[in-house]
């Protein structure tokens, strides 16, 4: 379902892993019509394509965290990635797990030898496809870094963060953990009960969300609409 009329949303969803971002992310698509973008779809495309393994391997949650032989640092064909990763201390027997794989080829590969905003100008492609295809609601399910939320803001977005205490109270251990914490939401879920309740909790969020930025616009286009007065 494509809304082509309604107010201009998009929005972008920050938490910690396993804080319910996903679910939110199901409800405003398959329920209120938004496109689905994530900033790491250009990082399992590139991961899939440089150690030869079906992208599913990044996607399935399974076994996100199991390290596997498909992705034995050796095996990559980014000399630069491997150099990386030995130097972090990772031989190149190391099997990494597939989450560990796309926090190092997003961080300290891509982001700190391309620019802080490598993956923003990935998926600002996919954006703007989104919108040239009609597209007026579009939900990015995965802000971890504060350039994200920048960008997010640019495009006169909102970001709601997801919260959940279970998965907040583990302590950081990489930097997209804690830049996520500085960065500052216009809304908040709080995940706290089953998944029935956090989808309610994103459905009402994005109704109230609605009403506003539709009030908005109306007085943008009254505004608009009114003749310019003259100085005296």
């Amino acid at each position: 379902m494509m809304p082509t009329t309604g107010p201009f949303m998009p929005v972008g969803l920050a938490g910690r892993a396993g804080a319910g971002k996903d679910t939110c992310a199901d409800v405003l698509t398959h329920t209120h019509g938004f496109a689905r973008i994530a900033f790491a779809d250009a990082v399992r495309v590139e991961l899939a394509h440089s150690f030869g393994v079906d992208i599913r391997l990044f996607i399935e949650r399974t076994h996100k965290e199991t390290p596997t032989n498909e992705l034995r640092v050796s095996r990559c064909n980014e000399p630069l990635f491997i150099d990386l990763a030995r130097a972090l201390g990772y031989s190149g027997d190391t099997s990494l797990s597939p989450r560990l794989a796309m926090r190092l080829w997003a961080t300290e590969f891509r982001r700190s030898h391309f620019g802080d905003d490598y993956w923003v100008r990935q998926a600002h492609e996919t954006y703007e496809q989104a919108i040239r295809h009609g597209w007026r609601r579009v939900v990015f399910t995965d802000l971890r870094h504060l350039v994200e939320a920048a960008y997010l803001h640019q495009l006169g977005g909102e970001i709601w963060r997801v919260r959940r205490s279970s998965t907040d109270s583990v302590p950081a251990t990489h930097d997209s953990e804690r830049e996520v914490e500085l960065i500052l939401p216009d809304r908040e879920i709080c995940n706290e009960g089953s998944l029935t309740d956090l989808a309610g909790a994103a459905h009402t969020t994005y109704l109230t969300a609605k009403v506003l930025r539709a009030s908005h616009e109306h007085f943008l286009g009254a505004a608009e609409s009114q003749p310019a007065t003259q100085p005296n």
